[in-house]
């Protein structure tokens, strides 16, 4: 993940976004580019934390 966060800061992108709800890396991605990294988790807390008083995260940890 991190090759991909340098490999997009070095080709322009204008930012990266993390597609993994946990973010692994997000703080050092954002320690080696110079673009905004993204995590969909952080993002998420964020606006519902926002939005509302409360918030709960459900996960599962089903092995079948």
């Amino acid at each position: 993940m991190l090759d991909n966060v340098a490999r997009a800061d070095a080709e322009g992108f204008d930012a990266v976004l993390l597609g993994n709800i946990v973010d692994p890396g997000l703080r050092i991605g954002r320690e080696i580019a110079g673009i905004p990294v993204l995590g969909l988790c952080e993002a998420s807390l964020l606006t519902a934390c926002q939005m509302g008083a409360a918030i709960g995260i459900v996960f599962s940890n089903d092995k079948h």
